[in-house]
């Protein structure tokens, strides 16, 4: 039981953890050195999009009811956020490659609408960065200002 709960703490909260149990000063040099004897890594959580498991099925689904379809005279658009300053705590773990940390929708960070560009069969159309926040009027900008005018020159 003690084992899975170090996969989620930190070197202080196990140092703040034993001194609590058994009152007794442990520095994290040697916390960590254990862990490690112990096979525990640690690591820099990967990020992931948190995504419900509706969300998950729903394009599922949107996948499999249009994997026929014609996509030549189709824009595909998103957009990605690139966090200015990304959150580096690492952790102890076992098993890197299944520790994840979610992150929230709203920091400081750097936008880019089409998440790399408006994408086309042909590729990649155009793209647009922005600091602020993406709500429909905005977005309606972005579609008017950028996306048709190069979709008219291509």
């Amino acid at each position: 039981m003690y084992r899975s709960v170090i996969s989620f703490l930190f070197d202080s909260e196990i140092k703040e953890k034993l001194s609590k149990m058994y009152h007794k000063s442990v520095s994290t040099s040697t916390i960590s050195r254990h862990l490690h004897k112990y096979g525990y890594k640690n690591v820099l959580l990967q990020s992931t999009h948190m995504l419900t498991s509706d969300e998950k099925e729903r394009r599922i689904q949107w996948t499999e009811k249009h994997k026929n379809d014609d996509f030549t005279n189709t824009i595909f658009t998103d957009e990605s956020s690139f966090q200015l300053f990304r959150n580096t705590v690492r952790r102890w773990t076992k098993n890197s490659s299944k520790e994840l940390k979610c992150s929230p929708k709203n920091r400081q960070k750097v936008h880019i609408w089409g998440g790399g560009g408006a994408i086309t069969v042909k590729g990649v159309l155009i793209y647009h960065t922005f600091r602020c926040n993406l709500d429909g009027p905005y977005y309606a900008s972005i579609l008017e200002d950028y996306l048709i005018p190069a979709a008219r020159r291509k």
